[in-house]
């Protein structure tokens, strides 16, 4: 079983560990980092460059400081996405192709996947 990655956030008012996969979307503001959770948003004080390696392949690059968690997306829009929650965030209309394309293979992928291992289990 794969270990979960996580997000050590450390600032003047509290240090807090963070689970990759709870992770909407990451934002980088002037020096500060903006997580933003279904919960809440965290920011604190990091460069980018030392939190990217920490992301999981199912973050997609929306713009030069911002990621977000693909499989939180519920749909992606012309102009924006709306999470499994409700939020919808704006992005660049330039992208949204890409990022329909790797949402749906994302899934597509999944459902694959999950098939191949139904079958085997029937099988066995």
């Amino acid at each position: 079983m794969k270990e979960k990655s996580f997000i050590v956030i450390w600032n003047r008012y509290e240090s807090t560990k963070i689970d990759i996969d709870d992770i909407l979307y990451i934002e980088r503001r002037l020096r500060k980092i903006y997580l933003l959770t279904e919960i809440r948003e965290i920011e604190y004080y990091e460069k980018l460059k030392y939190v990217e390696p920490l992301l999981e392949d199912y973050f997609f690059k929306i713009g030069s400081g911002t990621f977000i968690n693909i499989i939180k997306i519920k749909s992606v829009l012309e102009e924006s996405v709306i999470f499994d929650c409700g939020l919808e965030i704006p992005i660049p209309r330039k992208i949204s192709f890409r990022l329909r394309q790797r949402h749906r293979g994302y899934f597509h992928l999944k459902q694959k996947l999950k098939a191949l291992d139904n079958t085997t289990k029937n099988n066995t």
